[in-house]
């Protein structure tokens, strides 16, 4: 019983609280990849693409549009619209496995490209685009000018077997790698700041393909060491033949740069000992 003149006070009961995991949680709000069935899978698909094969328009990539992104239907096999505004800056097509010309000319906003079935690109594909990351691990023929102008891009996982015209002119890639290389043209690489440069044993390789570059490119190849590719010419510099690639980065030399380091803190500890002696 409670006198007079004391404050009363009330301890709250809290009862247990029955906590759900966030995996739990989100299947409330959306529906997991793995827990949809082939009919729910189905209905994501626009119903104008489900029984088409080619998106030839620009109203009909944008029906795979989620946000800044664009998630092709597993039926579509050709990408051949002409894009030229909006706010697409990532593609995955899993069994696209061509892209038309002109596909994304001048497009300044698309930045990523991942294309898993991908055998070709069509010339001036991606001509004058902001394009920063091209993969397609199966293409095997970038056409005349699909790159071209393409002063972003570093970054492209392929097996080319052709590159055609001024296909990478002007891009900021500065390695490449075609192990399986049959031919490759005129102008391929011209002005970029390309260092290295592994076309595999291709024999049949321009002079020109590095026209206008200001380096000098270490060149893996199947080409005789009299070609043309090796010697200076006019607006070009002489490719340097290589065998295997030498690693010149100081990172490998951390470990001794930090041990000099650290022999060099001792030496003038014991210099300054010596000096209060004297």
């Amino acid at each position: 019983k409670q006198s007079e003149g004391e404050k009363e006070f009330f301890t709250p009961q809290i009862g247990q609280i029955k906590e759900d995991s966030t995996r739990d949680i989100l299947k409330q709000l959306y529906f997991t990849v793995e827990d949809q069935t082939q009919e729910e899978k189905k209905e994501q698909i626009p119903k104008e693409l489900q029984h088409q094969t080619k998106i030839g328009t620009v109203e009909q990539l944008r029906l795979c549009q989620m946000g800044s992104h664009v998630f092709v239907p597993p039926s579509i096999t050709e990408i051949n619209c002409q894009l030229k505004s909006g706010n697409i800056r990532v593609v995955f097509g899993q069994n696209v496995t061509q892209l038309g010309n002109s596909a994304f000319f001048g497009y300044n906003r698309i930045q990523h490209c991942h294309f898993p079935n991908l055998e070709g690109v069509g010339s001036g594909c991606f001509n004058y685009a902001a394009i920063r990351c091209f993969i397609a691990p199966k293409c095997q023929i970038v056409k005349n000018s699909a790159f071209n102008t393409c002063y972003c891009l570093y970054k492209v996982v392929m097996d080319l077997h052709t590159i055609e015209y001024q296909a990478f002119a002007k891009c900021n890639i500065k390695q490449f790698s075609a192990p399986n290389l049959i031919s490759v043209n005129a102008y391929a690489f011209s002005e970029c700041p390309i260092t290295r440069a592994d076309f595999g044993k291709c024999k049949s390789i321009s002079a020109d393909v590095f026209k206008h570059c200001h380096k000098k490119v270490e060149l893996k190849s199947g080409l005789p060491a009299y070609h043309d590719i090796f010697k200076d010419g006019k607006e070009r510099v002489g490719c340097k033949a290589v065998q295997v690639f030498l690693n010149r980065e100081l990172s490998k030399f951390t470990n001794q740069f930090y041990m000099l380091r650290g022999k060099q803190k001792l030496l003038k500890s014991n210099l300054q000992v010596l000096a209060c002696w004297e």
